[in-house]
């Protein structure tokens, strides 16, 4: 196993009360450490095999939610959006607080939702997200917002944070 850019990734002092090393920090097997070494790097997973080492690894394990955060990663490079969801889903069925703890997810699920243009893929997005980070997605959500510059994009995370704040409990 190698390592990767990660292995310092900590989360902030006031993380919430799941918090814990990030799921990808420390060794990783080399195929999911080259992956994320190549992510940092500003890969897109062009090639037509790109993917076929990530899609080995989680065949080989596929009770190991880091094989699933990273592939997602890499379709999210690719911007396969749907793909990734599908995948981070995985992730969060074999290990819900190990993949909330990954920085990255709840940035993609974001912008997965806000980029969606079928309502079913936001519906989903949005009750993962409730289960998973409730008020915690707020911030993510009200970042992104301030950061689109697209009125589709806007009004998608301007519901999607309705959604969330009429579901958190006052």
């Amino acid at each position: 196993p190698s390592s990767s850019a990660f292995d310092s990734l900590e989360l902030p002092a006031d993380a919430p009360a799941t918090a814990g090393p990030a799921p990808l920090a420390g060794a990783l097997p080399e195929v999911l450490a080259d992956a994320l070494g190549r992510l940092e790097a500003g890969a897109r997973f062009e090639a037509p095999d790109a993917f076929d080492p990530l899609y080995g690894y989680t065949r080989q394990h596929p009770e190991d939610p880091r094989g699933y955060l990273v592939l997602a990663r890499a379709f999210m490079a690719r911007g396969y959006r749907s793909a990734a969801f599908s995948r981070y889903g995985y992730a969060f069925r074999l290990a819900p607080e190990r993949a909330k703890r990954d920085p990255q997810v709840l940035t993609d699920l974001v912008d997965i939702a806000a980029r969606a243009s079928d309502p079913g893929v936001e519906g989903r997005v949005l009750r993962l997200l409730r289960q998973h980070y409730g008020p915690e997605a707020l911030p993510a959500v009200e970042a992104a917002e301030e950061a689109s510059t697209r009125r589709a994009v806007k009004t998608r995370l301007s519901r999607l944070q309705a959604s969330l704040e009429a579901s958190t409990p006052r």
